[in-house]
């Protein structure tokens, strides 16, 4: 006897599509040490995640390191797939890696509106980049930094947690809270799946700052010298 409950095909529901695949990248594997490019040896024992090749390259990036390292030591778990790892740079405290959740696996599409992070009720923006100069490195993704549109002229106050990284010629220029993202594919590219930042990035942001600060009309590459091109 046919089984009269069971719904023809006219009525049956319409397949729900499947939920965007969210998870972010890792930062790309990387056998090279935080402060030059040699091979790795040996990991800070609190996070394990910075990576060295001497005590005098550990020694030399401890500037960097010892303003994100407390927070990573300290990370809870990833909330879900759909979380990936940023970096909150505050006014006034220390930087701190967050978790944010997106809504697709666009980087910027998140629940929590950056302007939260940043500290405006205003227009945030981006600037963004690639590489680490100094060592004329390719990060291997882009890191894209969130920041009120005029943070020069709304009152903010200095960033507290970038400013003695950034020595006293340009920190007064970086004003307000900024949230760093790192997100895989090109600076256009309409599928800029979101890729979690770990603790090597804390230099090439200091200095992408500190050279942008500075040279504001120039591009952030590798053949700038401060007095022009190298080698021309």
């Amino acid at each position: 006897m046919a089984d009269t409950n069971k719904p023809s095909a006219s009525e049956k529901p319409a397949p729900q599509p499947k939920p965007p695949n969210i998870i972010a990248s890792p930062p790309p594997t990387s056998n090279l040490c935080t402060s030059c490019n040699n091979p790795f040896k040996t990991r800070c024992s609190r996070c394990h995640n910075a990576r060295y090749c001497s005590p005098a390259c550990q020694k030399k990036d401890w500037q960097y390191h010892k303003t994100v390292c407390p927070s990573y030591a300290s990370l809870p778990p990833r909330p879900s797939p759909k979380h990936s790892l940023a970096l909150h740079l505050p006014v006034d405290s220390c930087p701190a890696y967050i978790w944010l959740e997106h809504e697709s696996p666009i980087y910027y599409h998140t629940t929590q509106n950056p302007k939260t992070y940043v500290g405006t009720n205003h227009m945030c923006r981006t600037i963004s980049f690639d590489r680490y100069r100094p060592l004329h490195r390719l990060l291997g993704f882009n890191m894209a930094i969130w920041h009120a549109d005029a943070f020069l002229l709304d009152g903010s106050a200095v960033n507290e947690s970038v400013r003695e990284m950034l020595g006293p010629e340009v920190a007064h220029r970086w004003r307000g809270g900024f949230l760093v993202q790192g997100f895989d594919g090109g600076c256009y590219d309409d599928e800029q799946k979101p890729v979690d930042l770990d603790t090597m990035v804390m230099a090439p942001i200091v200095d992408f700052l500190r050279f942008t600060a500075k040279y504001h009309d120039v591009g952030y590459d590798f053949g700038w010298d401060g007095m022009g091109v190298a080698g021309e």
